[in-house]
Parts: C-alpha cells; sequence; structure tokens
C-alpha cells in the first residue's frame, strides 16, 4: 500500500476555506508540525471536479501522484471522520465579533493562531468549534480536530456540509480535501494554474473513488459551499444557531 505523509497546520489559519493541508512522500504515514494552516487552496479548490483553466504552466511532471488514495488511506493516517452532533448555540454575536477583530487586525492575507482564536471567544464557543481527534464527551468533531499537541485538522467544512446535508457529505468532503492535497503536494504545485490542474488530474486518478463519493453524497455542493464560505458562517452554521440563527456572519 501506497504511504503518504499528511501534514496538518499547527499554528495559525486564514480565514477564507480550502481544501486542507497535507503534503504527499513516498515515505511512511506520519502527522507532521511542519506547515502552517493558513495556506489555502486557491478559491476554485471548493469545487469538483476543477476546470485548469488557461494554459500557463503544466506543473511539476511528480504531481500528482499515480497510487490510488482511498478513503480507508485517509481514515487510517487521520482518524475516522466524527459528525458535528448538531447545530449548537453556544457561539453568539460577540464570538463571530471578537473572530472579525483578529482577522481585521492580520490584515488581507494574514493568519490568525488558533491559540487566539480560542482565547477571544467565550468558553463555550471555543468548546464548539475546537474538538479532540478522540471527540471528547461528546464524541463529535468541531470546526477544528486537534490531534495532538497543538497539532489541528482542519474540519470547516466537512463540519459544516454534515450540519447543512448529512453526515456521509461531511464526511466525504472533508476526505475529498485532504486526498487531493495528498496527491498534489503544495511544495511541488507551487502556482495556481499547477494546483488546478493537479487537483482535476487528481479527482480523475489518484483520488477518483474519493471524488465521487464526495460528489454523490453532495450533489447540492454549491448551494453548501455558498453557506460554508468563511470561517464565521462556519461558526453561524455549525455553533452559532444555524444559518438563519439571526448571527451576523458577512465578512
Amino acid at each position: 500500500m501506497k504511504r503518504v505523509y499528511w501534514v496538518v497546520g499547527v499554528s495559525s489559519i486564514s480565514g477564507l476555506l480550502g481544501a486542507g493541508a497535507v503534503a504527499c512522500s513516498s515515505s511512511e504515514t506520519t502527522t507532521s508540525s511542519s506547515e502552517d494552516a493558513g495556506t489555502d487552496a486557491p478559491a476554485d479548490s471548493n469545487k469538483a471536479p476543477f476546470d485548469a483553466g488557461q494554459e500557463e504552466d503544466a506543473g511539476p511532471t511528480s504531481c500528482p501522484t499515480t497510487d490510488t488514495i482511498t478513503g480507508d488511506d485517509i481514515e487510517t493516517a487521520l482518524g475516522p471522520w466524527k459528525g458535528p452532533g448538531g447545530v449548537s448555540t453556544d457561539c453568539n454575536q460577540n464570538d463571530i465579533d471578537a473572530i472579525k477583530g483578529l482577522f481585521a487586525a492580520a490584515g488581507t492575507g494574514g493568519t490568525v493562531k488558533y491559540t487566539d482564536m480560542q482565547s477571544a471567544v467565550s468558553a463555550n464557543c471555543a468548546g464548539c468549534m475546537f474538538t479532540p481527534k478522540a471527540g471528547g464527551d461528546a464524541g463529535r468533531w468541531g470546526m477544528y480536530v486537534e490531534v495532538d499537541g497543538g497539532n489541528f485538522l482542519d474540519n470547516r467544512l466537512g463540519s459544516c456540509f454534515g450540519e447543512a446535508k448529512d453526515e456521509t457529505c461531511g464526511k466525504t468532503r472533508f476526505e475529498w480535501q485532504y486526498c487531493i492535497r495528498a496527491a498534489c503536494p503544495l511544495s511541488d504545485c507551487v502556482t495556481d494554474t499547477a494546483q488546478k490542474k493537479c487537483y482535476a488530474a487528481a479527482s480523475e486518478g489518484a483520488c477518483k473513488d474519493v471524488t465521487t463519493a464526495y460528489t454523490t453524497a453532495c450533489p447540492n455542493e454549491k448551494t453548501l459551499i455558498a453557506g460554508c464560505t468563511s470561517i464565521y458562517q462556519v461558526m453561524a452554521a455549525t455553533c452559532g444557531g444555524g444559518p438563519d440563527g439571526g448571527l451576523d456572519a458577512s465578512n
């Protein structure tokens, strides 16, 4: 079986959603703390399959991997995905505004530390947004999943899609994000065009089965993405009473 490095962001994150943070290697499976979670995929990573766009850069010949990556491989590396456990009301407008303030201070394209986000919101809100890999007493995964010692998995779209549609949709979205990043390491696919070409190829190649599972489970993907575009929308949708809970989740 192929062996993959799954790199998990540890320190900071950007406000817009991307495909996750993983990288591939021929070495054995491990979790690393070497990549910043603020490194997001281009906006088009929210679409499947991808339009490769104009011919600018053919990208590296080693990207994507030709090894098939399955849902089982992802679960072995990152752990079995857990559902968000139902919409809560643990986050209020003050919590969302506090996170908005952090990103406003960081400036355009800036990143914010996970620890700063945890400190900025109420304890109840932090408990909804951040969950341990084991799921804690509630057995659920929130927006961010702590693997160990400050290493986090980005589960924003997994949790948001899980609440907006169902757990199968959330799980397959999470696995698809991490699959295409495993197949297309950002260290190789350094331009937007190269990344999009690789994601398109991976969706038809190494991640074909994962992509099929995702598109089957989330046929209303465009509608789901529209309600889960920013961190504020995801906070409202999963921890703030839902998208119709009355909170201002605008950018």
